[in-house]
């Protein structure tokens, strides 16, 4: 009994489980520790009663016996919860030996778990065995036994960290608002527990394909940026949905080549005033940056980006689209200080038709929404990408895996984005009322 307190005290301390059969546990004999000190305690109570019964006084004998009844009815009670404890207590150290067992894992297998209120990490050490692999790929198995999904998995040199969300994030619901309300917060709810702040992590690649929800997304995050007065310029060559608003933002809205060079170019010109004015000897501030110098953000969305680079089929049309190119590449490696931003959304992701490696590095925000094959996947995330045979379940609409520079995770994460129910919902009258508020300065601060 001294052992099994010494060790759940060390776990209430703060010490991590060891699990393993060659690890010594207390806790696995705990059910016949009970049941000799439950035996203990019944034999000495009876001993009392029958003391109090031949004592001749009949007083004595009558509380000796009703007070006697009463403890040994509420010893059952009391080491039944005593049991109750110990098994949820040791829960998940009597599943993972199972498991180990049932999976025909070695007897030095070891395994350790860290659990809060929102996540289970169950970690398996590896040794120089033959068993590997095997350790490495007990996902399907994991799954089974906690019956959680599991959030990622992370492969190290002498480790397997399995991590399953005991909590599910709440997917952001987008409403109708009354009045517009605008903000100078540069953090943006995301939803689903992701909050971007184009600051710490500056531009934006999304990727999907046809029904992923890349649209409605883009649509979403328009409206989070008027909040915020942002300048947004856009550039569609499809001219599809996004193409069709230059009936609301004007010559801020370009479909052709040439149009689409021009605002480029006048985000780039944007971007080299704001940090000529933000260097000048009389405004120069060290270690600041654009919110500081009062400006607000600058955007460009860019959607399509495969569909322009193939318009480039001749010397003139290249010569546009090298022109864009190129000063695409300056917003995205300079424009983070100047508060110039880019927003890349294609269906399919590659160095060829879209951007190169490096440069996709280089946006912090990056999502791709609906099912996509492996080689899709690293085209957007690279070296973040999870493992194929980790990849999580999205057949929820809207859903995919996104990544996030600073967000603290190696590998994307599943994410689904914000819900707008299409029936109540209309994107244009959103749009028109964050305009007329900011043109007549109607909206709430």
């Amino acid at each position: 009994m001294l052992n099994l307190y010494k060790e759940y005290r060390s776990r209430k301390q703060g010490k991590i489980p060891v699990i393993g059969w060659n690890e010594p546990h207390a806790f696995l004999d705990y059910k016949s520790i009970l049941r000799k000190y439950q035996f203990l305690v019944v034999i000495s109570i009876t001993v009392l009663i029958l003391a109090c019964i031949f004592s001749g006084h009949i007083f004595l004998s009558f509380i000796g016996l009703t007070i006697g009844a009463f403890v040994l009815i509420k010893q059952r009670l009391f080491f039944r919860k005593i049991r109750n404890f110990f098994r949820c207590s040791y829960e998940i150290d009597f599943k993972l030996l199972k498991f180990a067992m049932e999976n025909e894992l070695n007897d030095d297998t070891v395994f350790t778990y860290i659990k809060d209120n929102d996540q289970l990490m169950v970690r398996v050490l590896k040794d120089t065995g033959k068993q590997l692999e095997k350790l490495e790929s007990l996902d399907k198995g994991l799954v089974s036994l906690f019956g959680l999904p599991l959030d990622k998995k992370k492969i190290h040199e002498r480790s397997v960290d399995y991590c399953f969300n005991l909590t599910t994030p709440e997917r952001l619901v987008i409403s109708v608002v009354e009045q517009p309300e605008f903000t100078d917060d540069m953090n943006i709810d995301l939803g689903y527990g992701v909050i971007y702040n184009p600051v710490k992590s500056p531009h934006v690649l999304i990727g999907g394909g046809t029904g992923s929800g890349k649209t409605i997304w883009i649509s979403f995050f328009l409206l989070e940026l008027l909040k915020r007065r942002s300048t947004v310029y856009i550039c569609d060559p499809k001219n599809s949905d996004l193409g069709n608003l230059s009936h609301y933002l004007d010559d801020h809205v370009a479909v052709t080549p040439n149009n689409i060079a021009r605002v480029t170019r006048l985000v780039v010109e944007e971007m080299k005033k704001r940090y000529s004015i933000m260097n000048d000897p009389m405004n120069f501030k060290y270690g600041s940056n654009f919110v500081d110098h009062g400006f607000k953000p600058l955007w460009l969305i860019f959607d399509e980006m495969g569909a322009f680079q193939a318009s480039g089929t001749n010397k003139e049309s290249k010569k546009v689209v090298d022109e864009t190119m190129a000063n695409i590449k300056q917003i995205i490696l300079l424009g983070r200080q100047a508060g110039c931003f880019i927003l890349i959304a294609a269906q399919q992701m590659s160095a060829s038709t879209t951007l190169s490696t490096d440069l996709r590095d280089n946006l912090g925000l990056r999502i791709a929404l609906g099912v996509n094959s492996p080689d899709g996947y690293r085209m957007v995330f690279n070296a973040h990408t999870p493992p194929s045979d980790s990849l999580p379940d999205i057949s929820v609409k809207g859903s995919g895996l996104l990544y996030m520079d600073g967000f603290g995770e190696d590998q994307a994460q599943y994410y689904e984005s914000p819900y707008v129910d299409m029936k109540t919902f209309n994107f244009i009258d959103e749009l028109v009322k964050y305009q007329t508020a900011e043109k007549y300065d109607l909206g709430k601060q």
